[in-house]
């Protein structure tokens, strides 16, 4: 269902895998975190910025006057997406962390297949905002001098999508109860400060959108999901 350009994604993770994996090797004075180097640090704060790729999103549309229902695709471009939040470390399952984050999403989308017709949408801004809570547990793993992780989060998104359908605006906001799954790695730049790329999938569910007109409604048939690339800065205190 989803169009992703996974020779970037693999490039870029790759890339900053060998980066981390050649600073474990060389050792480091510190690292951040499994209970180290600061043994005092209980908590942090981070911030993060990424591409979000582009996904394909099947909808079917109903007019509330028209029995038929008609399957409407939407294929968006590469976005980006940022956010931040705080956390505290835990000593559970030998070394882990619990976050609270907020994020913001945006894709922008020119093309749609509307019930087998293949179209370009041109002019104006057409694009699927999301902003999103989240409660995270990430389980570490320390790799030398750096940390690797993975975990999981939950909680709430809200979905705007912003364009125009043959001519009828859409300007229709719904949230839905999302969660996502996280990996990454992290490299200490100091005792405090820790420098971490990690790819993430998101996923959100039962997104349903209204034309202007208000008698036509479409709705995602599965979850909205997408792929995104993030690096950030964290700050242990």
């Amino acid at each position: 269902m989803e169009k992703l350009n996974i020779r970037i994604y693999f490039a870029i993770f790759a890339t900053v895998g060998v980066l981390g994996a050649s600073f474990a090797e060389a050792g480091s004075p510190f690292r951040i975190h499994t209970e180290a180097p600061a043994r005092e640090a209980k908590r942090y704060v981070f911030g993060y910025g990424g591409v979000m790729f582009g996904s394909s999103y099947e909808t079917t549309g109903f007019f509330d006057y028209h029995p038929n229902a008609i399957p409407i695709s939407w294929d968006t471009d590469e976005g980006w997406a940022a956010g931040g939040g705080f956390g505290f470390y835990s000593q559970a399952l030998g070394g882990s962390r619990f976050e609270l984050e907020g994020s913001y999403a945006q894709n922008t989308f020119d093309t749609f297949q509307y019930d087998g017709f293949e179209g370009y949408i041109t002019g104006g801004e057409n694009q699927i905002n999301t902003s999103s809570v989240m409660v995270n547990f990430l389980k570490e793993v320390p790799l030398g001098g750096v940390v690797g992780y993975f975990g999981a989060g939950v909680g709430g998104a809200v979905s705007e999508f912003q364009g125009d359908l043959f001519g009828v605006g859409v300007d229709s906001r719904q949230g839905g109860f999302a969660w996502q799954l996280i990996a990454g790695i992290d490299i200490p730049l100091n005792e405090r400060l820790a420098f971490f790329t990690q790819y993430r999938y998101r996923s959100i569910e039962g997104i349903e959108y209204t034309t202007f007109f208000g008698d036509f409604t479409f709705s995602a048939d599965d979850a909205l999901a997408n792929h995104s690339i993030l690096t950030g800065l964290r700050f242990s205190f």
